[in-house]
C-alpha cells in the first residue's frame, strides 16, 4: 500500500500556527525597537539640553569675569599704577578702545570646555556721550562677551525655542556670521563704570 503524499491535516495546522507566532515576536520586536529609539532620542534631546544649559551658565559668569577685570584695571589705572594696562591690546592709558581676551578653566562632568572673556573699554567723548565736555572725571564703557563651549556634537535640544533663547552656535557665529568649529554659546554684559582714586573713595 502507497503513502499518500498529500501533507496531513494537523501538520498544515503546525506550519501556519508556527507563521503566525513567528510574526507575532517580530512585530512585538519591531515595535520595542521603535519604542527604544524614540526613548534614546528624548533622552539625548535633554542630555543636550541639560549642556546648553551648563554652557550657558559658564558664559554668563565669563562675561561677567571679564567685568571684574575691566573694573580692577579701571581701578588700578586711576591711581597710576605703572603696569595697570599689561596684557591689553593698547598700554598708552590715553588711548582707547582698548581690548582683551582672556581663557578661563572650566569643566562640565569629565569634560574640559573653552571658556573665554572677550573685553572692550571704551571711553566715549563729546556731546550726547557718557563724558560730554567739561563733565570732570570720565566714565568707561565696558562691554565684556563671555564664550562657553557645549559638550557633545551640533545637536538640538528638546525644542527649537530653547536654542533661539540661548542663542546657541551650532554652525554659525550669531554675532559674527562666521562658522565655528564647535557649538558654543555666548553671553555679553555691558556696564559703565567710573573708577575713583582711594581718596575720593574714602569720601
Amino acid at each position: 500500500m502507497e503513502a499518500d503524499p498529500r501533507p496531513s491535516v494537523l501538520y498544515l495546522r503546525r506550519g501556519r500556527e508556527a507563521g503566525s507566532a513567528l510574526l507575532i515576536v517580530l512585530c512585538f520586536g519591531a515595535l520595542l525597537t521603535a519604542a527604544a529609539g524614540v526613548a534614546l532620542q528624548r533622552t539625548l534631546q535633554k542630555y543636550h539640553t541639560v549642556s546648553h544649559a551648563v554652557s550657558w551658565r559658564e558664559g554668563l559668569a565669563a562675561a561677567e569675569g571679564g567685568v571684574a577685570v575691566a573694573q580692577m584695571t579701571l581701578k588700578d589705572a586711576a591711581v597710576r599704577t605703572p603696569d595697570a594696562w599689561a596684557g591689553w591690546s593698547n598700554t598708552d592709558p590715553m588711548v582707547f578702545p582698548k581690548t582683551r581676551t582672556i581663557t578661563f578653566p572650566a569643566t562640565q562632568g569629565d569634560r574640559v570646555i573653552g571658556v573665554t572673556a572677550e573685553i572692550e573699554i571704551s571711553r566715549p567723548m563729546g556731546v550726547n556721550t557718557l563724558n560730554p565736555p567739561n563733565s570732570g572725571k570720565p566714565y568707561y564703557r565696558v562691554r565684556s562677551a563671555g564664550t562657553a563651549d557645549v559638550a557633545g556634537p551640533a545637536r538640538l535640544g528638546e525644542n527649537r525655542e530653547n536654542l533661539l533663547l540661548r542663542k546657541v552656535a551650532l554652525r554659525t557665529d550669531w554675532r559674527t556670521g562666521q562658522n565655528v568649529t564647535r557649538p558654543r554659546i555666548t553671553r555679553v554684559v555691558e556696564a559703565v563704570l567710573k573708577p575713583e582714586g582711594p581718596f575720593g573713595g574714602a569720601i
